[in-house]
């Protein structure tokens, strides 16, 4: 067959291995593997692909063999048996092993990766494909683990079926900061000798689990050409999602956003839609764990829910809100807090402050007015001329022309917009932003 491998060449092949004790006798070394230049070709003598380089590194450290090896026994020997039994032992297994194995990281990387595909003209092409890996105890935390994982991939181009896509770069990451695996094992232990505590046990467990969770997903320089339709292209793509400080007072939950350069998609799009949006906000204070039980009975309380955010200060910090239209934009920073009552009986109470600004807000009215239903346009049209009013315009870039707003609101309903008190107005339902108020 045309694609039936019949030759192997490889131009460079090394291997190292070093493993050293230290003075206290636990192990520590590195494993190097190297490839290079391997081609492969058909029985007609024709290329069927070609890799630049292969690599494995690992990195080893602060390991106890004489352990392992015994626990390696003691695993084998293990056997099936009572459900609380069988986690007794193997939360002492995983004690000893994690106070034998020290840390780790490993790197294993694809280069330069060509090969031609079915199709006359078509190929694949690959800069760098790469897996990073590593577990680590944390400072005075011997029986957790801080882990990180990466996936990378650099350099994409595909041609085929008459298509052809590329990609600069692209990566996800995921990462667990002291992470108990014995306290998970003692966790699920208690679940099956304590079936009638439900969800209520989680807020005493996940911060003796979990201290933190990070998971980031990023693409740059994403362009495609189809066979039907405009070429596609998006310049950068980021999500990044983080819990903080679980096992502390104050958890945190941070999610940064952005996304850039955006074109092709003008047909499906409608002109509301942005292009560039930049989001980098952080929740801080919220009982993560106790929420998350709420949440999981078998019947929601929103009570319970409402008075666990009235139960510490939690606040919003907004580092930065901007959404771009092709026709105008807008931009906000502040920060949102509640404040816990002297009563327990109170609501808490809510603040916000938060400059904000709007890029040409008569073609973003235009757009608006086109998208909303037609009744509605008339609080549209009253909604633009009271910021008309309170706004305090200034010139932008390229002749643009941005109205800024200085906010200071609560949830007793008073608002101040530029040193400007506007609560009788927004509350009186006979001015003409009354009803859009409500």
């Amino acid at each position: 067959e045309a694609t039936a491998l019949a030759s192997l060449g490889l131009g460079e092949f090394s291997l190292a291995v070093k493993l050293t004790p230290d003075a206290a006798g636990r192990w520590g070394g590195s494993l190097r593997l190297r490839l290079g230049d391997l081609a492969g070709r058909n029985a007609q003598g024709l290329d069927l692909g070609h890799l630049g380089g292969w690599r494995l590194d690992a990195d080893y450290a602060d390991m106890d063999l004489d352990t392992l090896e015994a626990l390696s026994g003691r695993l084998e020997a293990l056997k099936l048996q009572e459900p609380v039994s069988l986690l007794e032992e193997v939360g002492a297994l995983v004690e000893a092993y994690l106070r034998a194995s020290g840390q780790a990281r490993g790197e294993w990387l694809l280069t330069d990766l060509a090969m031609p595909l079915d199709g006359v003209g078509e190929y694949l092409r690959l800069g760098e494909f790469g897996l990073v890996a590593s577990v680590t105890p944390p400072l005075d935390q011997p029986l957790a683990r801080d882990l990180q994982l990466q996936y990378r991939l650099k350099g994409l181009d595909l041609v085929a079926e008459a298509s052809q896509v590329s990609l600069v770069e692209a990566r996800f990451e995921v990462g667990a900061e002291r992470l108990a695996i014995t306290n998970l094992v003692q966790a699920v232990l208690f679940a099956l000798q304590n079936p009638a505590a439900g969800p209520a046990a989680l807020p005493d467990w996940l911060p003796r689990v979990l201290g933190g969770l990070e998971v980031t997903l990023a693409t740059n320089g994403f362009q495609a050409t189809l066979p039907e339709g405009a070429p596609l292209a998006i310049e950068g793509l980021k999500l990044h999602l983080a819990l903080k400080g679980l096992d502390s007072q104050v958890p945190v939950l941070a999610l940064t956003y952005s996304q850039e350069g955006i074109s092709g998609l003008d047909a499906v799009l409608p002109p509301w839609a942005p292009r560039t949006v930049n989001l980098d906000l952080a929740l801080s204070g919220l009982p993560l764990a106790e929420l998350l039980a709420v949440s999981l009975r078998e019947e929601l309380d929103p009570l319970a829910a409402l008075n666990l955010l009235g139960a510490q200060p939690v606040w919003l910090d907004i580092n930065d809100i901007k959404v771009d239209l092709p026709a105008g934009g807008m931009q906000l920073q502040g920060q949102a807090r509640t404040q816990v009552q002297a009563t327990p009986q109170a609501l808490p109470e809510g603040s916000l402050t938060a400059n904000i600004e709007l890029r040409n807000l008569d073609a973003l009215a235009r757009i608006m007015d086109e998208a909303v239903d037609p009744a509605e346009r008339g609080n549209l049209a009253a909604l633009v001329a009271f910021l008309r009013l309170v706004g305090i315009e200034r010139p932008g870039a390229g002749g643009a022309q941005v109205l800024s707003f200085a906010l200071e609101a609560n949830s007793r309903g008073e608002v101040v917009v530029n040193g400007k008190d506007l609560t009788p107005l927004l509350k009186n339902s006979a001015s003409p932003v009354g009803d859009v108020n409500r």
